[in-house]
């Protein structure tokens, strides 16, 4: 194995979204400096942002994320609850309509604290700048790797090139971290420097979402509740998520061609047409503090940079702008916070960039199984064996778990990332969903 030489002096970080901070809080327990740059002008309190477009969306960190980002940040759930946000068994929290009926109101042992994306971000950014080796350069446009190249083994970045409050500036850096998420611009600073774009793999379930924050959280049931697409029988879906400071955010979600409206109107009209009435039930008693944010075509992508060819050293790329799922799963922001929570580890084993890569690679690989095993099934003929086969076993599961809270609350445990999805073929499972069919999927 190839040991690195990385000096852990100076590392830079670009973006100061979730990942970004994870990262910067990761690398300050190693580095001397840590540099977090970031094109928007961010204030402590900054709250949505042009940079972080899907923070208008619903977001809630998965059980699993959350204990990362406890490591990153001790005592950041203890701080979260006493800002006014509560941690709740998410069995209890939260109820979906699934295919053939609501999943069970029981405990599941899985915790959870409902809040938006841009709420949770404040709490990092105040974490992490706290910190003393951690600085933010904000209004920062980065335009470029500088790159010093190799005739024989992998070129070596030695930092960036941008612009901070229009003025030209180099960072030079011992590493460098790309976190800027889905509009990443890597493949392009790479092909500047003559080096191949990378690989990308993408599934895409043509998901449009639009959403609204509401005053007050749902008048009755848990604080969230609604009804999720599922391919191939329900096109349509949408859920209220009670937030924080008495806030709900109501989001429609459509699928396989189906565009969620945004005028007021259309947007009321499109919650009467959903499986169950608890949209349409909380829009007639709620009034709106905020406009209808949409956004469309979210797909499933990865680019497969542990496959790069002689991948730069001192480079690390990590959450959306390596891989983003599509947003219904809610598996973006831990996989990004464990990423982060590797980064000590790796650092103190002295391997190379490019063997990172591969390690997020392996904590990539079940959430994207996850996500486009079910998102496949809108494409039936991209799907390959090991798709088809899940989504099978899939649609011979769901049908019990309205009935089997036992069964629900492991369901929900892959879910959370607590537990492999190898659990859902325990042997006590195998025989509920090999056993006598439920009663079919309704559309």
């Amino acid at each position: 194995m190839r040991k690195n030489s990385l000096q852990h002096e100076h590392a830079v970080v670009v973006g100061a979204g979730i990942a970004g901070l994870c990262a910067a809080a990761a690398l300050a327990t190693r580095f001397v400096r840590v540099t977090v740059v970031d094109r928007d002008d961010i204030a402590p309190d900054s709250w949505f942002r042009r940079g972080v477009p899907q923070g208008h969306h619903a977001h809630y960190l998965l059980e699993r994320g959350a204990m990362a980002m406890e490591d990153l940040f001790p005592g950041l759930r203890a701080e979260i609850k006493a800002a006014g946000v509560p941690v709740h068994d998410f069995g209890i929290v939260a109820r979906f309509l699934l295919p053939t009926g609501w999943s069970p109101l029981h405990e599941t042992g899985i915790t959870i604290q409902p809040l938006s994306r841009p709420y949770l971000e404040t709490f990092l950014r105040r974490r992490a700048l706290a910190l003393d080796n951690v600085t933010l350069l904000t209004d920062f446009h980065v335009d470029g790797l500088n790159l010093a190249r190799s005739h024989k083994g992998p070129h070596h970045v030695r930092g960036i090139r941008g612009r901070h409050n229009g003025q030209a500036v180099d960072l030079t850096a011992n590493l460098v971290v790309e976190t800027t998420g889905r509009g990443s611009r890597l493949p392009r600073w790479l092909t500047e420097h003559g080096l191949p774009a990378p690989r990308e793999r993408e599934i895409s379930a043509r998901v449009v979402y639009a959403s609204r924050i509401y005053h007050g959280h749902p008048d009755s049931g848990p604080l969230i509740q609604g009804a999720l697409v599922y391919a191939p029988t329900r096109r349509r879906g949408g859920a209220v998520l009670g937030m924080e400071n008495d806030t709900g955010l109501v989001i429609l979600a459509g699928a396989d061609g189906e565009l969620c409206p945004t005028d007021e109107e259309g947007f009321a009209a499109y919650a009467t047409t959903l499986p169950t009435p608890v949209v349409r039930d909380y829009l007639s008693a709620h009034e709106p503090c905020g406009p209808i944010h949409r956004t469309t075509n979210l797909s499933n992508r990865w680019r497969l940079l542990h496959r790069y060819p002689k991948w730069p050293h001192g480079l690390i790329a990590l959450g959306d702008s390596v891989c983003y799922f599509n947003p219904i799963y809610a598996q973006g922001m831990t996989v990004a916070a464990l990423q982060a929570a590797a980064l000590p580890g790796w650092l103190d084993g002295h391997t190379t960039t490019r063997i990172f890569q591969h390690k997020l690679a392996r904590i990539i690989r079940t959430p994207w199984l996850m996500a486009t095993s079910a998102d496949l099934a809108w494409a039936p003929r991209q799907a390959g064996a090991t798709a088809r086969a899940a989504h099978w076993y899939l649609d011979r599961l769901m049908p019990h778990l309205p009935a089997k809270p036992d069964l629900y609350r492991r369901f929900a445990s892959v879910q959370h990332m607590r537990r492999s999805p190898a659990t859902l073929l325990a042997p006590s499972v195998l025989r509920t969903v090999l056993g006598p069919a439920a009663p079919p999927l309704c559309p």
